[in-house]
């Protein structure tokens, strides 16, 4: 197996064909990223730089950010240790900057995914202002899935509304890259249901039991668990409007957990509700398995699918594969691991949650 170290416009740099350690993670609809270490006396390291990209499929290629050599003095010993964001991920470089005479991007009664795309469109695909384009992007095809809502952003990081919007609907963003053309394809797209519980298609079925799950570590955690939001949209004090989420909700006692939501940029009474209803969503149960796989080439899967997890009292649930990592040894050997569910919240959305009312404040 080989890496391909590709420049900006997706031309070929040079092919890498050995290394110490390579791993690589799509997310479904949050920030996938890779690393890899590498002998530093190989003529190959010395060429790696940052802003290179790196290819190991059309849907598995990154950005690098980070060039790390670690010298010490056994020189043969030496390495040089390569990280970077998966290349969807690119459009965290771009802000929903309106153009000039535009208070911002607003959108009425809009699927999630026209929303999603014509933001791409606008901020990194064809914009206006030609000097925020990347000309290796491409739109795949509209499909007008997800929830019709009013939207409005402004100012805000791309990938942060991006995600927002896709993770209400469990929809994902890939990209696809074209090496015969030079070009990468941003498509929104939705899992397919390969449950034990339809009978349309083949099921996927990971278990111990089976022999299709080496070893899952469950992860059950209600530390930022909210169950009501009070949504806060334009206006001061007692004249400001204040949305409760769900709407005449019964939730009481132990089953209630408050918090607010600062969304005083909405513009519309939907938008307050809409962009309320996926902001509490982020506050939701994590359950998530990270379950290392076996044979998993076998299957017919692919990120975003819904597939049945079954423990060993053959007990099953239905989950959503929100993360594929492929982790490679010297020796090319391939451990390929899989997050099902919602994963537990990094460190970064952790503080653009905190950071979001601030945000608000600050771009009105």
């Amino acid at each position: 197996m080989e890496l391909l170290i590709l420049d900006q416009s997706l031309g070929l740099k040079q092919v890498l064909s050995a290394w110490e350690h390579f791993s690589f993670t799509q997310r479904f609809n949050a920030r996938g990223e890779f690393s890899l270490v590498i002998n530093a006396n190989l003529s190959q390291a010395k060429n790696l730089a940052v802003g290179q990209l790196l290819y190991l499929s059309p849907t598995c290629c990154g950005y690098i950010t980070r060039k790390e050599t670690v010298s010490q003095a056994d020189t043969a010993n030496e390495v040089v240790n390569i990280s970077g964001i998966t290349l969807k991920d690119v459009i965290a470089s771009r802000i929903t900057a309106p153009p000039e005479g535009m208070e911002a991007y607003t959108y009425t009664k809009k699927p999630s995914d026209v929303i999603v795309m014509d933001l791409l469109d606008k901020l990194l695909v064809n914009p206006s202002d030609t000097r925020k384009r990347i000309p290796i992007f491409q739109l795949g095809r509209v499909q007008g899935i997800g929830t019709e809502q009013d939207y409005s952003t402004r100012f805000k990081p791309l990938d942060t509304q991006v995600y927002e919007l896709l993770a209400g609907d469990n929809l994902g963003l890939q990209c696809t890259v074209d090496l015969d053309q030079s070009l990468a394809t941003l498509s929104v797209y939705q899992g397919i249901n390969r449950t034990i519980e339809q009978t349309d298609i083949s099921p996927v079925v990971f278990s111990l039991n089976m022999g299709t799950l080496e070893k899952a570590v469950n992860t059950e955690d209600i530390t930022a668990y909210k169950t009501v939001g009070f949504a806060g949209g334009a206006g001061e004090g007692t004249e400001r409007t204040i949305e409760e989420i769900p709407k005449s909700n019964t939730l009481s006692g132990f089953n209630r957990w408050e918090t607010f939501i600062d969304l005083s940029d909405a513009k519309t009474d939907d938008e307050l509700l809409s962009r309320g209803k996926s902001a509490l969503a982020e506050y939701d149960k994590i359950y998530s398995i990270d379950g290392q796989v076996k044979d998993a080439d076998k299957f017919a899967f692919t990120l975003g699918d819904m597939v049945t997890i079954q423990d060993n009292q053959n007990n099953y649930q239905n989950v959503q594969v929100t993360g594929i990592s492929r982790t490679f040894d010297s020796s090319h050997m391939e451990r390929r691991s899989l997050v099902f569910g919602k994963a537990p919240v990094t460190i970064a959305q952790a503080m653009n949650r905190r950071l979001s009312g601030l945000n608000n404040i600050l771009t009105k």
